[in-house]
């Protein structure tokens, strides 16, 4: 090369960041803002069900997050890339709707100050920070954190006020089905519900030999008590379909996630209650607790999660294993959100045991393998 062929490179466009690093036109902020608009559907509903305490408690996580991020010094990131926002709309989604507001405002600082940027900021975070934020307010005040509302929906039929149905369960004698226990208690139902349910019987599922009980509508719709963000499995689909959809998230970690938990629940869901192994519920505790906020909206996070799709998969199993021995023998009903936490702890070593090898190097110590010529 002569030097009439040197080029030289203008440094202003050469930007060099951390993870997450997405090969797309995405950028990190586009990742932060479609994340906000695709769980504002399921936090408007919790705000329509709960009213004025959850939408205090959504504002003071938000507002939180996002002060400590505009006065804590830092290297990389600004509160306009929206991901305090996310941090603090998410950690927040799973709270009850009457936490106690100095606990949310405690929890959304930790997130943000000791769980994102103590590990160097933006995209260096070895936890996910809303995750850690819920986990914390679960060590600080449990008895606030399993404190839940009935929603409005259900009006003055709402009976054990402070119990959300997963939590309902575990109190009940041996023997009986989750739906039976809450039958059992006399659990409120709606209208709705009972006349979808009759319908989707009538024309759908009995032509097919199958027959659905009463009490999946309304959880599946919203009507339960729970987080914030998490009672609309409907709404969360919608949300999670878009994140999909703008490439987001990839589906291996969702889909891996419900596989654990589902195989969890079906194998020792029954044992759990006295009705034996393989005998669980997996509709009925799909529905409840958050485990699809969980699965699409927190397990996903780019930086927390291994880089590759078997790592990934691993990853989700685990997770969902994990969530499923928590909500059936765990100290809280509600208490998943655990489960990312511990698994997150272990990502260094899956994405170690699944990283792809290099062609022609050995996978047991990473040295270039010797061939011999034939002949």
């Amino acid at each position: 090369m002569t030097g009439s062929d040197r080029v030289e490179l203008d440094s202003s466009r050469l930007i060099v960041a951390g993870s997450p690093q997405i090969h797309d036109v995405l950028s990190t902020k586009s990742l932060n803002w479609y994340l906000v608009v695709a769980v504002l559907p399921a936090a408007l509903w919790g705000v329509v069900q709960f009213g004025l305490p959850a939408v205090a408690v959504l504002l003071t996580g938000v507002a939180t997050a996002t002060l400590t991020e505009a006065v804590i010094p830092k290297r990389v990131g600004s509160v306009a890339d929206g991901n305090a926002v996310a941090i603090g709309l998410v950690m927040s989604l799973m709270f009850p709707p009457e936490a106690p507001l100095l606990l949310v405002a405690a929890s959304a600082a930790f997130a943000i100050v000791v769980v994102k940027w103590a590990f160097g900021g933006l995209g260096h975070a070895i936890l996910n920070p809303a995750i850690a934020g819920r986990v914390l307010a679960q060590s600080l005040d449990p008895q606030a954190m399993n404190r839940f509302s009935m929603p409005v929906a259900l009006g003055d039929r709402a009976m054990d006020e402070g119990h959300t149905a997963a939590a309902m369960i575990r109190e009940m004698a041996e023997g009986l089905t989750p739906l039976e226990r809450l039958q059992h208690l006399e659990y409120p139902r709606t209208a709705f519900d009972e006349t979808i349910t009759a319908w989707l019987n009538g024309s759908v599922l009995e032509p097919l030999g199958i027959h659905l009980p009463g009490g999946y509508i309304d959880p599946f719709i919203g009507i339960a008590p729970g987080g914030i963000g998490e009672v609309s499995v409907l709404l969360l689909l919608v949300g999670s379909a878009f994140l999909i959809g703008k490439r987001v998230v990839a589906w291996h970690v969702p889909l891996a996630v419900f596989i654990g938990f589902a195989g969890g629940i079906a194998a020792w869901g029954g044992h759990a209650f006295g009705t034996g192994f393989f005998s669980g519920d997996v509709l009925f505790h799909s529905l409840h607790g958050g485990i699809v906020f969980l699965m699409f909206f927190c397990a996903t996070d780019n930086t927390a999660a291994p880089v590759t799709p078997g790592g990934m998969m691993v990853y989700g199993v685990l997770i969902g294993l994990s969530a499923a021995l928590l909500r059936l023998y765990g100290l809280y009903a509600e208490g998943l959100a655990v489960a990312v936490l511990v698994v997150s702890f272990f990502v260094p070593l899956i994405d170690y045991l699944t990283k792809p090898v290099r062609f022609g190097f050995s996978r047991r110590n990473g040295e270039p393998r010797l061939y011999k010529p034939r002949g």
